[in-house]
């Protein structure tokens, strides 16, 4: 490290870690745009290592980036917390009365966000915030209680609780299913699209394990799996999906799984909060209600 940074650069650096856009970052700051490149420059130069790599019109972060990103979100959590208390400025709004919840948009749309409903009655809360976020390094834990991410711990300053050890298996539409050309054999894969988010690397694993002979020559990627349960459900393609993200799907007899082998997933699900809220009440409920969903989960069969 070159110097010791200007303590202000961390805030403009957390507001765009957060948002990807340097104008969306001035913006919430009240400062311009060019104040914000050049405090982002200042803070690259003085620590010697690159933060941010463009990513079209947005700014993605580095390895490095993503590190820093994680120690300044929660010391900016913690400050913030600790100027309420000691000013008395904000008063603190009772139990039980607002949550404030982000998940992939995949898992809000396919069962979590319709059943926080019943979390909300059996809690007594009459303001429900769900947000949605597919990036634990990009949730704002200055308006999100708790978070359900998909991904691998650790995530430095942050408590996580394990909720589901994933496996993976192909999805489909019964209408694909039982086609003008059925699915029958993991062969019959060559003649439907494949549906993924990631680079494909999921797909290639199952398909390895599977000893298929001839492989997918069709693929489609979509920007979230919320697009690609939405492309599978209308008979599009064949989606690799968990039984606890598709449970609703499965029940209804909206989506299937024509084969019974599965991978174990790269990533599995956890419900993060920032350490210092851990043992609060209603953080601490929320865990334990999400937990009895996945008993739930494995009474779904196929």
């Amino acid at each position: 490290m070159n110097s010791a940074p200007n303590l202000t650069y961390f805030k403009v650096f957390e507001s765009v870690a957060r948002l990807g856009l340097v104008r969306a970052a001035a913006s919430e700051l009240y400062i311009t745009p060019g104040a914000v490149s050049q405090q982002l420059r200042s803070l690259q130069e003085s620590l010697g290592v690159e933060l941010f790599a463009k990513d079209g019109r947005r700014l993605k972060l580095t390895d490095a980036g993503k590190l820093l990103q994680r120690s300044v979100a929660s010391a900016l959590f913690e400050i913030n917390g600790c100027l309420d208390q000691i000013s008395g400025s904000k008063a603190k709004e009772p139990l039980g009365d607002k949550f404030r919840v982000s998940m992939p948009q995949a898992l809000a749309v396919s069962w979590l966000a319709p059943n926080l409903f019943e979390f909300a009655e059996s809690t007594g809360l009459s303001t429900l915030d769900i947000q949605s976020c597919s990036d634990p390094g990009q949730i704002d834990w200055r308006v999100t209680d708790v978070a359900i991410v998909y991904g691998n711990a650790p995530w430095p300053g942050l408590t996580w609780h394990l909720l589901e050890n994933i496996d993976i298996a192909p999805v489909c539409s019964p209408r694909l299913l039982n086609g003008s050309v059925p699915l029958r054999t993991v062969e019959g894969l060559a003649d439907v699209w494949i549906l993924h988010e990631d680079d494909g690397s999921e797909w290639r694993r199952w398909l390895v394990k599977s000893k298929a002979k001839n492989l997918p020559v069709k693929t489609a990627r979509f920007d979230s799996m919320a697009t690609v349960l939405s492309a599978a459900l209308e008979g599009k393609g064949v989606a690799l999906a968990s039984r606890w993200l598709v449970r609703d799907y499965l029940h209804d007899g909206r989506l299937v799984f024509p084969f019974e082998m599965t991978i174990e997933a790269s990533k599995n699900y956890y419900c993060l909060c920032p350490e210092a809220r851990a043992d609060e009440p209603l953080v601490a409920k929320f865990i334990e209600w999400i937990g009895g969903r996945n008993v739930d989960a494995s009474r779904v069969r196929k």
